[in-house]
């Protein structure tokens, strides 16, 4: 399925449900719209709120991928002098 395809049927599912809300709603018309229209302005806000998340943690994980290569290129520096540093003394000894 194409994300076209998926925003339209979102799209429609969505004013589907406004319609029968507004249709069906055991309330004045005044309050249903008020409510509809703050439903409308999460709704459009709730893409920012998931980019926004969505950078965050992909930071964080960046973050910390980087702070685990630098311990681990720091371990293998050291077993790299250490082994250097047998290799010589055994030198040293024969």
């Amino acid at each position: 399925m194409s994300k076209q395809v998926r925003w339209i049927s979102a799209a429609a599912g969505f004013f589907s449900a406004f319609t029968a809300a507004l249709l069906t709603a055991p309330q004045n018309g005044k309050t249903t719209r008020r409510q509809m229209a703050g439903l409308w302005e999460w709704t459009v806000n709730v893409p920012s709120k998931v980019n926004a998340a969505y950078r965050g943690r992909r930071e964080k994980t960046y973050e910390f991928g980087r702070g685990r290569y630098k311990q681990w290129t720091e371990d293998l520096n050291a077993l790299k002098k250490e082994a250097k540093q047998a290799a010589a003394d055994a030198d040293k000894e024969s």
